[in-house]
């Protein structure tokens, strides 16, 4: 009976030491989960999303031929701010090439666009025309084109190709390579020029004029053939041009500008011909009778006031 006494005792201590232990383990636990400092309780912030200006485009690359323009589609998606912005735009274009940025309708030009993050407005959308000059045409191959939007320190670019798949180029000039001539007042004056395709591709159409800066009207320049229906590449062909001055052109120096253009208007060239209009000959001749009788006069004026 003592035994069994015991052994419950024995129990029972066992049991109210297990308690204690696990209460004490609860307690350390609790204090290394709970600092000391309530500072570091706080709800963390979230944190701010950076400003991004995005510019996309449906077809970044287009291809045609050299002289033709390209015009670019591009969207621009402004997030992460609070505030509308203003973006100017930058473009970089290859050697020999123009652009203008205008708006997604219409051809008016634009330097930059107001972008509200939190609306959609259809000023985000702008078109982006590049070409080539037609003095200038680009030889065939692939230029590359970059778009920028920047407002201080938010920025964002595209980049964007031109393909040129062929070259227009026509090229004027003159059998010797002399770009001088002569021509008498009234009379019919021959003077002929080279015409050549110095492009990749077939010229079609191509017409000729010509222009005089300071002189006054009458003078009379046609051509022969009057235009050149098709011109092959590498091929050349001569033009004969007749130049007429009126009667009353005054003898000197004239600048005639030559222009050769295809009817498409995809390639031209130019050249300034000086054109030295001559006196007739009998003018020339009367001249020198009225100086010598101007001499024999003065010789016989001195010769009798000599002899008084």
């Amino acid at each position: 009976m003592r035994r069994l006494k015991t052994f419950g005792y024995a129990l029972s201590i066992m049991a109210i030491v297990m308690v204690v232990f696990m209460a004490c383990s609860s307690i350390a636990l609790a204090s290394t989960a709970v600092p000391d400092n309530p500072a570091v309780y706080h709800v963390q912030e979230a944190e701010e999303a950076e400003e991004t200006i995005e510019l996309t485009s449906q077809y970044p690359a287009l291809q045609g031929s050299a002289g033709q323009t390209f015009s670019y589609d591009l969207s621009l998606a402004y997030s992460g701010g609070t505030e509308t912005k203003y973006f100017e735009f930058n473009v970089t274009v290859p050697e020999g090439f123009y652009y203008q940025v205008q708006k997604s309708s219409g051809s008016e030009e634009i330097p930059g666009i107001t972008i509200d993050p939190s609306k959609t407005y259809p000023e985000s959308k702008i078109k982006v025309v590049v070409g080539s000059y037609p003095w200038l045409p680009p030889d065939p191959g692939d230029y590359s084109i970059v778009v920028e939007a920047v407002s201080g320190d938010v920025k964002g670019s595209i980049d964007l190709t031109a393909i040129i798949t062929d070259k227009f180029e026509v090229s004027l000039s003159t059998p010797s390579g002399r770009l001088n001539t002569e021509a008498q007042v009234n009379k019919d004056n021959s003077f002929t020029m080279t015409v050549a395709n110095t492009g990749s591709t077939p010229l079609e159409g191509v017409e000729f004029k010509s222009s005089i800066r300071g002189t006054p009207p009458g003078w009379e320049i046609t051509f022969d053939p009057e235009s050149i229906d098709s011109l092959a590449v590498g091929n050349e062909e001569e033009v004969k041009v007749n130049i007429v001055p009126p009667k009353k052109t005054i003898a000197g120096d004239y600048e005639i500008t030559f222009t050769a253009e295809t009817e498409a208007k995809d390639a031209s060239d130019s050249m300034d011909i000086r054109t030295t209009v001559l006196t007739p000959t009998i003018w020339g001749w009367v001249g020198v009778i009225i100086v010598v009788l101007v001499v024999v006069g003065l010789i016989f004026m001195f010769w009798r006031l000599g002899r008084r």
